[in-house]
């Protein structure tokens, strides 16, 4: 899974970042979600996550179908998960992403695009006063 680095994205352990670096697979996607989830199921709060696609190098690789990776991703969602953060997702993958939010949304989580890094904590800051 090193095309995908997972980390805290803030010093209270509630906002969990991927960082999508080199070229990835859906069966690394699947791996970094479930690697996040179970992160963000130690957060006694709720909780968001920040997808970094930025790096011109994190491309998809391979032509296998989404459908499936995301009936796992979506089986997967911790319920406290309230916000989603995704820098540089354009394209496909947006589209994948919306209709992603749109089939969670019974869970009210919020998916945010925002087009670098400098705007994710602006953008996390709009969320703050709901615990996040």
């Amino acid at each position: 899974m090193s095309s995908i680095v997972i980390g805290w994205h803030n010093e209270a352990r509630n906002v969990v970042a991927q960082e999508y670096v080199s070229a990835w697979t859906w069966g690394e996607v699947i791996e970094a979600m479930r690697v996040s989830f179970d992160m963000m199921k130690l957060a006694d709060k709720p909780a968001a996550l920040v997808v970094n696609m930025s790096h011109p190098e994190a491309t998809l690789v391979g032509h296998e179908s989404a459908f499936a990776p995301y009936q796992k991703i979506r089986a997967m969602v911790p319920s406290n998960l309230k916000v989603i953060v995704a820098v540089g997702v354009a394209g496909a993958l947006k589209i994948l992403a919306e209709t992603f939010t749109r089939a969670v949304s019974r869970r009210t989580i919020r998916v945010e695009f925002v087009d670098t890094l400098a705007d994710v904590d602006r953008t996390l800051e709009k969320f703050y006063d709901k615990g996040i």
